[in-house]
């Protein structure tokens, strides 16, 4: 009963079922001629992808953009080396990221390649602390 409420509350259903994410990452990048272009983004637009091509909801579609918006390239201050490439999402001072308000000066990214996992985030907050970490959270 417990789960059929939380499933209920949910307005961003995937649509890989047992599989989960990890396995559909393997399966997409397995059937790619390119499997390195294969980005966190697609696989979170596969799995919420019905068999049939159409997005799983409106709710879906309103994100699927957003995510096919802006490239960008994380540097490391203090040395200028790209550390990670992702995805802007926003710079809306009132948006969550990792639980907390973005605020002045930062934006939302969707990290989807860490070039070097050990290189520290900006602004960390709820234990995130480095690129490695983001591979579960966007990032601020």
């Amino acid at each position: 009963m417990k789960f059929k409420k939380m499933k209920g509350n949910q307005n961003l259903p995937h649509t890989c079922s047992r599989k989960g994410y990890a396995r559909l990452e393997a399966e997409m990048k397995e059937e790619s001629s390119n499997p390195s272009s294969i980005s966190r983004a697609d696989v979170w637009e596969k799995a919420h992808t019905k068999k049939n091509g159409e997005l799983a909801n409106d709710a879906v579609a309103m994100k699927v953009p957003s995510f096919q918006s802006i490239e960008c390239k994380l540097f490391r201050m203090e040395e200028e080396d790209i550390v990670a490439e992702g995805t802007w999402l926003t710079d809306d001072l009132n948006a969550i990221c990792n639980g907390d308000k973005l605020g002045l000066g930062a934006c939302k990214i969707w990290v989807t390649n860490a070039f070097e996992p050990s290189a520290k985030v900006w602004k960390p907050s709820n234990g995130l602390r480095t690129m490695e970490h983001d591979k579960i959270d966007s990032m601020a």
